[in-house]
């Protein structure tokens, strides 16, 4: 399937916009239910909300006692304008795979959002900050002392969901979307649609009309 295009800023900015419930009923419509990220993963701060290109890091176990800020350092530093970055963690291995230091950088070359599987620290100021982050909860110390990244732009599974680097993620308070790219503009047709016929349901409703009345008219139901 073809990945996203970075290159295209006012389709990842409409479907932020849009949100994840519209894009997940243009997906569902599309014969494509499965893709969500189970629950777990909410963002940090309640309004964060991005839409972006995925770009992934897996981590995996380190034994050598060493704490190695390099690869993460050097995922950071590879981001560009538009990429989420989706960093999986080991479960069985608990730390904080993300601070305000790598949210500083990460932001200064121009990410959309960040999605941790596994654990943040410096909530507090991640949660003032700009840049939206997605983690499973906090964690004071951080994840290097016992994993570190061993592979980058491969495919991680966050949530039960498998996401590819350079397919199109959606995140806000609802919930974590992840597609392909070459679906994105067919997504945005329906979402506009959606939107449309949304608009017409809260003025029937406005006007006095029942729910089921609304939607009957509108024929949603």
């Amino acid at each position: 399937m073809q990945n996203a295009d970075n290159d295209c800023p006012d389709a990842l900015q409409r479907l932020s916009r849009f949100g994840t419930a519209a894009v997940s009923d243009a997906l569902t419509e599309l014969g494509l239910p499965d893709h969500m990220v189970s629950e777990g993963i909410p963002p940090i701060g309640p309004t964060h909300a991005c839409a972006g290109v995925a770009r992934t890091a897996q981590f995996g176990p380190d034994e050598s006692g060493e704490r190695d800020f390099g690869p993460l350092a050097r995922f950071v530093d590879s981001t560009r304008t538009g990429d989420v970055l989706i960093l999986a963690g080991l479960a069985d291995r608990p730390g904080a795979l993300w601070g305000d230091l790598c949210a500083a950088a990460a932001e200064n070359r121009g990410a959309s959002g960040v999605v941790l599987d596994g654990a943040a620290r410096d909530l507090a100021e991640l949660r003032d900050g700009d840049l939206p982050v997605f983690a499973r909860g906090g964690f004071s110390q951080d994840a290097l002392i016992s994993s570190n990244i061993v592979e980058v732009d491969g495919e991680v599974t966050i949530g039960g969901l498998p996401i590819r680097a350079g397919q199109v993620v959606v995140a806000d308070a609802d919930g974590i979307i992840a597609f392909d790219g070459d679906l994105t503009n067919r997504v945005l047709e329906l979402c506009t649609g959606s939107l449309e016929q949304e608009e017409v349901l809260r003025g029937l409703l406005s006007e006095g009309l029942s729910l089921h009345e609304a939607m009957s008219r509108v024929g949603t139901m």
